[in-house]
């Protein structure tokens, strides 16, 4: 099993996420569990962590609607996402992005 850290934007990410109940707010939230570095680990972490959570579904009414699903984060994505927020920002505030 190849581990990766998920804040590694110089390389491609499969990240395991969880859909998850937090009965402290009384919301879902996506929490990330886990990143790999083959899609293939991926996808079997997800099925082996979801067929886990469906024998625990049967004892806790609460869980039913969690799951875990994948995202890919490509190399690069972090920082791009970063830049879009910070030219969303400068629309918000009047400032035209292409003029800086």
């Amino acid at each position: 099993m190849s581990v990766v850290d998920i804040n590694n934007d110089s390389i491609t990410r499969f990240v395991v996420r969880h859909y998850k109940y937090s009965q402290n707010s009384n919301h879902f939230y996506h929490l990330s569990v886990v990143a790999f570095n083959k899609k293939r680990e991926m996808l079997n972490t997800i099925k082996k962590l979801n067929d886990q959570l469906a024998g625990l579904k049967d004892v806790e009414s609460n869980l039913k609607n969690e799951y875990f699903y994948g995202v890919i984060y490509v190399t690069g994505h972090f920082a791009k996402t970063s830049q879009m927020h910070m030219i969303n920002k400068m629309i918000r505030h009047g400032v035209d992005p292409n003029n800086h």
